[in-house]
């Protein structure tokens, strides 16, 4: 289901329209000039980072495994570098790029957990040492918590990772209808596991949604996560 929800033009007019979020012009502007430098943006969907990106200078690629949403990438971004490919195989060389990026949960739809496992791998392939991953995640306690148990009870043993969910409704922007969309919350401890695994090193979060303080990072569901290439 997940890969026929991003095949949906629907989905794809409505991933091109979202806004870079306050987080991500925080972490994106804490980088600096881009120029010189390569940014590739893995789960790129319709490419909406793609305006901000190349306005500060970086060489933006961009990935997805849906061809709809690079169709539509490429009808907003029509001189883009864009490829359909799946985030565990880019065609891009070891060591090629200073910057990635799993903007607006792309991780958390990567089911089951090697699959996450692998594209964080390849990411760290393309990226040189000392280079930047910048991913988004719901907050595991933050995000019906009875439902993720009552998820993984259901999914009987081997048949659901602890954190999936099937997400249902509409999203609270666009009104995009999700029912059935299977997504993995990904928990604090589970995200710390996979980056020692993957050759990272976490480096600090902030909220996806609003400037960074107290207050709202205590409040937020939703964060943007900066980790570093070892």
């Amino acid at each position: 289901m997940t890969a026929g929800f991003y095949e949906r033009p629907d989905v794809a007019k409505w991933l091109s329209r979202l806004p870079v979020f306050a987080g991500e012009r925080l972490l994106l502007d804490a980088l600096g000039d881009g120029r010189q430098r390569v940014a590739v943006d893995v789960g790129a969907g319709a490419g909406r980072l793609c305006p901000t990106l190349r306005a500060a200078g970086w060489t933006y690629r961009a990935a997805d495994p849906s061809a709809v949403q690079i169709e539509r990438l490429l009808l907003d971004q029509p001189d883009a570098e864009a490829v359909v490919a799946d985030g565990s195989d880019l065609p891009w060389a070891e060591g090629s790029a200073e910057l990635a990026l799993l903007a607006f949960h792309v991780l958390e739809a990567i089911r089951p957990r090697a699959r996450r496992l692998a594209t964080l791998r390849e990411v760290r392939r393309i990226l040189k040492p000392g280079g930047v991953l910048l991913l988004s995640h719901h907050r595991r306690w933050r995000y019906h918590p009875a439902k993720q148990v009552c998820h993984w009870i259901a999914g009987g043993r081997g048949g659901a990772d602890f954190g999936d969910l099937v997400l249902r409704g509409r999203t609270s922007t666009g009104g995009v209808r999700v029912d059935h969309l299977p997504m993995h919350i990904l928990g604090g401890a589970e995200l710390r596991v996979m980056a020692r695994a993957c050759g990272f090193r976490p480096v600090g979060w902030v909220p996806l949604k609003a400037a960074d303080g107290r207050l709202t990072r205590l409040l937020a569901r939703d964060v943007l996560c900066r980790w570093e290439a070892l």
